[in-house]
């Protein structure tokens, strides 16, 4: 959901904290820090160094508060990383944040059960039987899938300027889509009640 509201890149959003660090070495170890005053995430862009202060709706501020106390409930399955000040911490250690290697296993599984994968089957027998997977959408696609929604309402150099490219030929060739007609939902919140639909149906298959 954080990928699609705040449009950066994968690696930056693993490593988000959920407060401003005091420490220089801190600052150091982060990408960036949730400011719940401005509702917003203060961003360093790992490939120019810039900061960027990227705004949050009002439904991603109360997921990221949702998240934060399911994390510190002593009683939920979440509580082992109560003490990391990573948003999205590591099961293996909390103290760093999680990677393309530390959740690869689920994040297939899902791909596959939602449909956003394909399985082949390799070798074993019953419940333990080994499968070969292949990503027909990964995460690293909601970042052009931002900019296309983003560009469609504002355009396209407002999206170029917004994921701070270089240029808005890199945004026009690499990840803006014009086509009007193919865009199925104006608003990631407010999908057709016939796409929501079809969704439940893959999701029961």
């Amino acid at each position: 959901m954080l990928l699609l509201e705040v449009g950066e890149r994968l690696q930056d959003t693993f490593r988000i904290v959920w407060r401003i660090p005091t420490l220089v070495s801190e600052l150091n170890d982060c990408s960036g820090w949730i400011d719940w005053n401005k509702k917003e995430i203060h961003f360093t862009d790992t490939k120019n160094r810039k900061a960027a202060d990227v705004g949050l709706t009002e439904e991603a501020v109360e997921v990221l508060k949702n998240l934060e106390k399911y994390k510190i409930d002593t009683g939920s399955k979440a509580a082992w990383a109560a003490s990391s000040k990573y948003a999205f911490a590591r099961v293996t250690d909390p103290s760093k944040p999680i990677n393309d290697n530390s959740y690869r296993k689920k994040l297939q599984k899902f791909h596959y059960k939602f449909g956003l994968a394909e399985r082949i089957y390799v070798r074993g027998k019953g419940k333990r039987k080994i499968y070969k997977y292949k990503n027909l959408f990964t995460l690293k696609h909601l970042r052009k899938t931002f900019v296309t929604h983003y560009g469609r309402e504002h355009g396209e150099e407002a999206a170029s300027h917004r994921v701070r490219h270089s240029s808005i030929k890199v945004t026009r060739e690499h990840y803006f889509n014009p086509k009007q007609e193919s865009l199925k939902v104006k608003h990631m919140y407010n999908a057709d009640s016939a796409d929501v639909v079809d969704f439940k149906k893959k999701e029961q298959k």
